[in-house]
């Protein structure tokens, strides 16, 4: 874990290689707690899946529940690509 969090913190800083594969990861243990989570939501509801990776909640949610999968690269035929980042300078 603080691998992950020291490739993280250098990608922000910028005194790493900007590339979002060094820090990408899926942890298959979330996916109970998120098949949980993404079963039980309000009927009819609109969800936004930010950073959906390999859109696990899309998976398990109802049909009634509308689902914008959006990520920095291509997941899938619905999903919302977000390519810029862009970090505040101001102090």
């Amino acid at each position: 874990m603080t691998n992950r969090i020291a490739r993280i913190l250098g990608y922000l800083t910028g005194n790493e290689q900007k590339n979002w594969s060094n820090i990408e990861y899926f942890n298959k243990k979330r996916k109970n707690r998120i098949k949980k989570m993404a079963a039980n939501p309000d009927p009819n509801c609109s969800v936004i899946d930010l950073g959906c990776g390999p859109m696990w909640p899309k998976r398990y949610q109802p049909q009634s529940v509308t689902c914008y999968p959006v990520d920095y690269t291509y997941r899938g035929a619905d999903c919302i690509i977000q390519a810029s980042i862009t970090t505040s300078t101001r102090a």
